[in-house]
């Protein structure tokens, strides 16, 4: 199955992860609406305070990067220095997961969906990883896609 994955283009593998990390938030639909409605409309801290020029070039570009490099690249590469993590990924990338929702902070129905895109992100990582440099075009790519996708989401609604 994962070989299948591994064997995708670059740009079919970014936009599968996309996809997927859309996929893993169905389930928590009504959760995410219930929160959005205690929490207030927005948790954006550019919401009414930058153009949208710089919300664009922060949340489309350099927040994905940075986060890929931080939560993906840097955890995953330490995780696999430690022999049972080099066995079962799995764990390693619940670690990454758990860091990524932790610095989206929030309460535990945002937590728990930005553990759950952690996850598809962690994972995507380790199929496109036989060159560290295709896994982060990857999961920088997916997580610039999902970002934009969110925004424009948000803006038309």
């Amino acid at each position: 199955f994962d070989q299948w994955f591994r064997r995708l283009s670059t740009v079919h593998l970014t936009l599968l992860v996309a996809l997927s990390s859309f996929l893993v938030l169905a389930p928590l639909a009504p959760l995410l609406r219930s929160a959005v409605a205690i929490e207030g409309p927005s948790r954006d801290p550019f919401a009414g305070k930058t153009s949208v020029a710089t919300a664009v070039l922060w949340l489309i570009i350099l927040t994905p990067i940075l986060e890929t490099f931080i939560f993906q690249w840097v955890v995953l590469r330490i995780c696999r220095g430690v022999e049972i993590l080099r066995r079962w990924s799995w764990i390693a990338c619940m670690i990454s997961a758990f860091l990524f929702g932790l610095a989206h902070g929030g309460g535990l129905v945002l937590f728990t969906a930005t553990f759950a895109i952690g996850l598809v992100l962690a994972y995507g990582y380790l199929l496109a990883y036989p060159t560290d440099r295709r896994a982060f075009v990857v999961i920088a790519g997916a997580h610039a896609l999902h970002n934009a996708i969110a925004v424009l989401a948000r803006t038309l609604a």
